[in-house]
């Protein structure tokens, strides 16, 4: 596993967690065997499950507000 590979994965879980594809514990659980591949990799690296916290918070597409104007009326 490379750096690019990590982060590749890592995004994966992110992903199906936001959208609720996964649950908390098997996210954690993703994250942790993810986590252990990098270090057999020695790769320094450790995200902690805290990236889980408010991770809606950040979706993008459960962010945006709805807007009355419109590019169409010009």
């Amino acid at each position: 596993m490379d750096i690019v590979d990590f982060y590749k994965q890592l995004s994966n879980i992110l992903t199906m967690r936001g959208e609720s594809e996964i649950s908390q514990r098997t996210a954690e659980t993703l994250l942790k065997d993810l986590n252990d591949k990098a270090k057999e990799s020695n790769l320094d690296i450790n995200i902690s499950t805290d990236v889980f916290n408010n991770l809606n918070k950040f979706n993008d597409e459960r962010s945006l507000e709805v807007d009355d104007s419109s590019y169409s009326s010009y």
